[in-house]
């Protein structure tokens, strides 16, 4: 009997220690987790600022992950529903990787457009592109046809798949320069 009453006195103070312990360091920390919040935060929309100056103007910003390295900043364009999901780096707060993912599907067993078409319509969109080089690729087990283009800019090296059919881009990624 009188061994459980010292036991529960001892468990009595042993809480009373842990909770006492818990309120100091709340009341010490609360501004360093407040400041880290801000400083996130702050970070986060550097991000969503950075992403914005290499999307069109007229895209709608959908939402931010936040992942190990990266902000995912994901954008939609309203005129052609391409999706734009850009990479930037936390640590440096420069993009680092752009995905445009289009509705439009790029293969077709169509063919109206050359080689020269498609160098023509990747220097429109990206004027400064240098080192084109497009291939025409054979989907075997669907039969479509896909070009597959690739350019160099002074920012970024870019890959690009345009249906054959319309010209029209289906996918694109741009590997931003360190």
């Amino acid at each position: 009997m009188k061994l459980r009453k010292i036991l529960m006195v001892t468990m009595a103070v042993c809480a009373l220690t842990v909770s006492a312990t818990g309120f100091a360091a709340t009341k010490t920390t609360a501004p360093t987790v407040a400041m880290s919040i801000k400083s996130s935060l702050n970070a986060k929309n550097a991000a969503i600022a950075a992403a914005k100056q290499e999307v069109p103007a007229d895209c709608n910003y959908y939402g931010t992950k936040n992942e190990v390295k990266f902000y995912d900043v994901k954008y939609q364009s309203p005129s052609d529903l391409a999706y734009y999901n850009v990479l930037v780096d936390k640590a440096t707060a420069k993009i680092d990787h752009i995905t445009i993912s289009g509705s439009r599907f790029p293969g077709s067993v169509t063919i109206n457009k050359t080689v020269a078409d498609v160098k023509a319509i990747i220097l429109a969109t990206y004027p400064d592109a240098t080192d084109i080089t497009v291939e025409k690729k054979v989907d075997t087990d669907k039969v479509l046809t896909i070009y597959e283009a690739t350019f160099k800019t002074p920012k970024f090296t870019g890959m690009a798949k345009l249906n054959p059919a319309t010209g029209a881009y289906g996918y694109r990624e741009l590997n931003y320069k360190k």
